[in-house]
């Protein structure tokens, strides 16, 4: 059997095969325990089918549900997804995005530390680059989120954050207090406290926030990890939820949903972003672009004295 055909048949064209023709290559393939260099292939056809995701931590629930839609997405396109994450670190950040640039990926996909660096960096690495960016979601979300707690009456809302330099956190607190000012209230310092974005950092912001002269009758947790550590924190403590204190937050995952009581929060368009990024990445230029995820809904639940709107 001549090499064209086996090519033929291993690259599914460019000239069809006989079925007979075709099932021998590939009785000889699953003999021998062949496996294509896909690396040869890239190099031969100049393109890899592959894209490039850069996320800070995917282990959060945002970042993996992202994740996930981006690539099912670039499977149904037939892509495939290396996946990267940096830990919140910008400088880790760079190195996976070299590191992804030299696998010669077709489009980088990052989810940044901060997503208001400039391009320089971004703009010489050889690939289109997509910076995914929710200004809105952080600022009119947490505003929307912390309006609500308002309507249940609460005066003092307390505030588990994230880190202090990261710029999606400094946005979330924007958002926090643009809520109280609508509200005609004035945030006092000992209502913020500031840790990692895991269980643990909302559970420890607990101790913090209740040791506060005005004790918060409410909790806004800027993510659904610390929110669940929250919640554990409390009910160790014996406070009812929300009867003695509210609790929301802003990234709505299943997490929130099955959480108990179940949690208030923004709802966000992830499929969305996944045929967006995709769409802007592997259709043009090598350039960077910029897309700002918007839309939200607030999912009211159990956590804030809401009846829960989820559907059964």
């Amino acid at each position: 059997m001549s090499t064209a055909v086996v090519s033929y048949v291993l690259n599914d064209g460019p000239r069809p095969v006989s079925a007979a023709a075709k099932a021998r290559v590939l009785a000889a393939v699953e003999e021998l325990n062949y496996r294509p260099d896909g690396v040869a292939r890239t190099l031969a056809a100049g393109r890899s089918r592959t894209v490039g995701l850069v996320v800070p931590d995917v282990s959060m629930p945002y970042f993996a549900t992202g994740a996930q839609e981006i690539t099912q997405e670039a499977a149904r396109r037939g892509y495939q997804v290396l996946v990267a994450t940096t830990g919140w670190d910008l400088e880790a950040e760079r190195r996976q995005l070299l590191a992804l640039a030299e696998r010669r990926v077709e489009a980088l996909i990052l989810m940044s530390v901060d997503p208001t660096q400039g391009d320089e960096f971004l703009g010489k690495l050889g690939a289109p680059v997509v910076v995914v960016d929710r200004p809105g979601v952080a600022l009119d979300g947490a505003e929307a989120v912390t309006a609500h707690l308002l309507e249940h009456g609460h005066r003092r809302v307390g505030y588990i954050g994230g880190r202090a330099d990261l710029v999606v956190s400094q946005r979330r607190e924007q958002g926090w207090r643009a809520g109280l000012r609508a509200g005609g209230i004035r945030s006092a310092t000992s209502w913020i406290t500031r840790g990692p974005y895991t269980e643990q950092g909302g559970y420890d912001a607990v101790d913090v926030l209740l040791k506060a002269p005005a004790r918060c009758t409410a909790l806004f947790a800027e993510n659904d990890v610390q929110a669940l550590g929250a919640l554990r924190r409390l009910r160790e403590l014996g406070r009812q939820v929300p009867g003695d204190i509210a609790v929301a937050t802003l990234d709505s995952s299943s997490l929130a949903r099955f959480s108990s009581p179940s949690l208030t929060a923004l709802e966000q368009p992830h499929r969305k972003m996944g045929t967006r990024t995709l769409d802007v990445g592997l259709g043009g230029e090598p350039l960077v672009h910029r897309i700002d995820v918007q839309g939200f809904e607030l999912v009211r639940r159990e956590s804030c004295g809401c009846r829960s709107t989820d559907e059964a």
